[in-house]
């Protein structure tokens, strides 16, 4: 089983603790993207796969896409997953659990909405037991509350795919466990902030 990554926090839990999510850079971080995060200035960043793409040019490899996301967040800090598409040579891990103020967050490439999720990832989810599972793959941004778990998709900041919105998203953490999503648009046209989901607001129990 993958290690845990548990995030310090800081202060007495008064305040919520700021997650910035991203997935599905495929090697384009532009500056859009990174004014966004640096204007947020989250505590750690997570990025669910299919972060980099050596194989075109003016494209960059997972390793130049975290280092440049560490950058702008208040803790230098990038958890990290590999995509299908992610070259071997990332080292990424094919999921992550990240465990805030006993919150424990599951990250993966590859998940889907309730009910279409396969069985292999639902014994995944069974077995590390996250009151939250972050993924992308799809494209598609969408947060949904299903059997006591916080299933979100932040969508894809990089390459636009159809007509697919360009974004990311933040997740506040509360210590009294409320769980609060946000998208943000990273994009230039219009369906890029009408595609976008609206915000959600949810209590996920934590583990004492």
């Amino acid at each position: 089983m993958q290690e845990e990554v548990a995030l310090a926090t800081v202060g007495d839990g008064s305040s919520p603790l700021l997650l910035g999510l991203i997935s599905d850079t495929h090697g384009l971080l532009d500056s859009a993207t990174l004014r966004a995060f640096r204007a947020a200035a989250p505590y750690a960043i997570i990025h669910a796969g299919d972060v980099g793409d050596k194989s075109k040019k003016q494209r960059l490899s997972a390793a130049k896409v975290l280092k440049e996301l560490r950058e702008s967040t208040v803790n230098k800090m990038v958890v990290a997953v590999a995509g299908n598409t992610d070259e071997s040579a990332s080292n990424l891990p094919s999921f992550q659990i990240v465990v805030v103020w006993g919150i424990r967050i599951l990250i993966v490439h590859i998940c889907g909405f309730p009910p279409k999720i396969s069985s292999e990832m639902q014994q995944l989810v069974d077995a590390t037991s996250p009151q939250i599972v972050i993924f992308g793959h799809s494209h598609m941004p969408g947060v949904q509350w299903h059997n006591n778990i916080l299933f979100v998709n932040p969508g894809s900041a990089g390459p636009r795919r159809f007509k697919l919105p360009r974004c990311m998203a933040l997740l506040y953490l509360h210590s009294s466990g409320e769980a609060d999503v946000r998208f943000i648009s990273v994009g230039e046209s219009l369906q890029d902030v009408k595609g976008l989901p609206e915000p959600m607001m949810q209590f996920v129990s934590p583990r004492r």
